[in-house]
């Protein structure tokens, strides 16, 4: 077993310590949600109409991020800008068809939508591509990548929406009292002990 060898700060040092410990604390706290939602409504209490400064934007931005889950402001900043409202209205729409409560459930909805926004982008991307009378080397290069791209966002969309149907079924609960127990999907057993013992 190896000993640790601890310095003891004494007197200024261990002062300068604590204040950088605390600063650093400070920092690391300052992000966080309710210092976020507190600045933010000091900002906009005392705001009058007009422009924001950098500050109170910064500010806004990150209150409404926080909201994410029952926002889906996350899906403005992820997908373009043509796909934006159809996306936000695909996660409105398969939270309410696999009724959604949890943080969990949530998010898989809204990756889901944004992994199918992806899909959808990619193969605007692919179909443009293929539009050509001649292809180069590069544009052989990109056909290949976008594919293999199409390809994960297609996977990705198809787990996020196997997810979301598993956190949403039902759970099986399996008592086995047995020695030794064998479980397979379709098989049978049939026990013909009791036609044996009448015999």
């Amino acid at each position: 077993m190896s000993s640790m060898k601890v310095k003891k700060l004494k007197g200024s040092n261990a002062k300068n310590y604590v204040e950088v410990m605390d600063q650093i604390g400070d920092l690391m706290l300052e992000g966080g949600p309710e210092n976020i939602l507190k600045e933010f409504s000091k900002v906009f209490k005392g705001q009058q109409s007009g422009e924001l400064d950098d500050q109170s934007r910064l500010l806004a931005s990150q209150a409404i991020l926080m909201a994410n889950l029952d926002n889906q402001a996350i899906l403005l900043h992820v997908t373009v800008k043509a796909l934006r409202p159809f996306l936000m209205r695909f996660s409105s729409d398969l939270r309410e068809e696999y009724q959604c409560q949890t943080a969990s459930e949530k998010a898989m909805a809204q990756a889901a939508a944004e992994a199918y926004g992806r899909v959808m982008r990619l193969s605007m991307d692919l179909n443009n591509n293929l539009s050509r009378e001649e292809y180069s080397d590069l544009s052989l290069l990109r056909l290949k990548l976008v594919g293999k791209e199409l390809d994960r966002a297609e996977r990705h969309f198809l787990t996020a929406i196997q997810t979301l149907k598993q956190l949403k079924s039902p759970q099986m609960n399996v008592k086995v009292s047995a020695t030794n127990a064998f479980i397979s999907e379709a098989q049978q057993f049939n026990n013909n002990q009791h036609e044996k013992d009448k015999q």
